[in-house]
């Protein structure tokens, strides 16, 4: 089958592009410009070892590395290798040009659509739908190529037809390859961050562990001897330093608080309530923190949604989520909390319209120390992480810079897993 071993060779330079991307430390800024470089050096070798079956008409898997910028890198980097793709078989001349041309209009066509939709599906939709997309891509080029060639020679149908079917075939195996290798490269990176997460949690949590209750001693006695200070007559200035005393204490037991609640709780028993009645009493216990903030909390609800879990460890994250979000919105605004079922798990979406992140913040969001407040610890929101993740379920971040995030807690319905 003439040709097919170039083929094949732009499958293995398409394949090594991959692995060296996944191979470095990126740092978020750069993703981008790294996946483009990469896809258009990609680009660029698979049309270096082409077949040609007529003079000015080459054939190769450019299209491949294409739609992976546009699917995984976004339009820019997509738009980017297909103008590098065009300008250089603009460079080798013939009247197949035009045939590429033809070809990258209808690839942009196909990809407009699929690339908002692509990030949504699931691993074997995402799979399915690049295969779909590298079949109607190749076909078309097949239909374009077989036209100009009959023309010119057209004896050579029967050799032409089995080029051509092995032009399809290597595509959708190009893709399936490619696609397959990305998502298992992304599992392993997430999983590996996950881990990392995991470990740091667990080393805090026991540092947490060994010395919470030593501070919270002296610091009750502390506490009470400055209380016991202010019941006596004092000057409305030392009233006012034994306040601040006070109120710093109280907050030093909030981060003990938080770091105990980073270690794994007690095992409790697991209740079954119903989500939308405990989200609305956190939202009205929450009301009085975010009316002098001039927010209000919004709440919608699906009457059918109950959990499984543990009820105490819920409201811990409930009330986290909740305050940051009322917390990030510094010139007030509405709080809007929804509540829904989906197939087995519940979901509730917190969303504010406050100062927003950046995706390399959502990316450090449950690390130890880190917070986008300025005078937070982060550990509340390490915590809210921590209960989750024991509760077999997962938090989902999005969010704009300037426009605001959505916090969303995915749970499954009835939690086996005691915490």
């Amino acid at each position: 089958m003439f040709g097919i071993k170039d083929l094949l060779l732009n499958i293995l330079i398409i394949i090594i592009g991959i692995l060296i991307y996944y191979s470095i430390k990126i740092e978020q800024r750069f993703q981008k410009l790294i996946i483009g470089l990469i896809s258009v050096t990609a680009t660029v070798a698979c049309m270096i070892f082409p077949f040609t079956i007529v003079p000015g008409n080459i054939y190769d898997l450019r299209s491949i590395p294409i739609l992976l910028g546009f699917l995984y890198g976004g339009y820019e980097v997509g738009l980017a290798d297909l103008l590098a793709a065009l300008l250089y078989r603009y460079g080798l001349g013939g009247y197949g040009f035009y045939t590429a041309l033809y070809s990258a209009i209808a690839l942009v066509g196909l990809t407009v659509f699929f690339v908002p939709l692509y990030q949504t599906l699931n691993r074997k939709r995402r799979i399915l739908t690049a295969m779909a997309i590298a079949f109607s891509t190749s076909l078309l080029i097949a239909l374009i190529g077989y036209y100009r060639i009959h023309e010119l020679v057209p004896d050579s149908k029967e050799n032409i037809l089995v080029f051509f079917a092995g032009f399809c075939f290597l595509h959708v195996l190009a893709m399936w390859v490619s696609v397959h290798l990305i998502e298992n490269m992304r599992e392993n990176k997430a999983m590996e961050i996950e881990m990392q997460k995991a470990e740091k949690l667990h080393v805090l949590g026991e540092l947490a562990a060994s010395i919470a209750h030593e501070i919270r001693n002296p610091m009750t006695v502390v506490r009470g001897f400055v209380q016991l200070l202010c019941s006596r007559e004092v000057s409305e200035e030392d009233k006012r330093y034994m306040k601040l005393i006070i109120d710093e204490l109280d907050r030093a037991e909030e981060i003990i608080n938080d770091y105990l609640s980073l270690t794994k709780p007690q095992i409790e028993k697991a209740e079954t309530f119903d989500v939308v009645e405990h989200v609305r009493h956190i939202a009205n216990v929450l009301s009085s923190c975010a009316k002098p903030r001039n927010v209000e909390i919004e709440m919608k609800g699906d009457s059918s949604c109950s959990l499984t879990t543990n009820q105490v460890r819920f409201s811990q994250v409930l009330v986290n989520l909740m305050k940051n979000g009322i917390e990030a919105m510094t010139k007030g605004g509405t709080l809007q909390v929804f509540v829904c079922r989906k197939d087995e798990h519940v979901i509730i979406e917190i969303i504010d319209t406050g100062v927003g992140m950046t995706r390399d913040e959502i990316n450090r969001l449950g690390t130890p120390f880190y917070s986008t407040k300025e005078k937070g610890t982060g550990l509340g929101l390490m915590a809210s992480y921590r209960i989750v993740q024991l509760m077999n379920g997962k938090i989902q971040v999005d969010s704009e810079k300037g426009k605001g995030t959505c916090f969303s807690i995915i749970l499954p319905q009835s939690s086996r897993k005691e915490i």
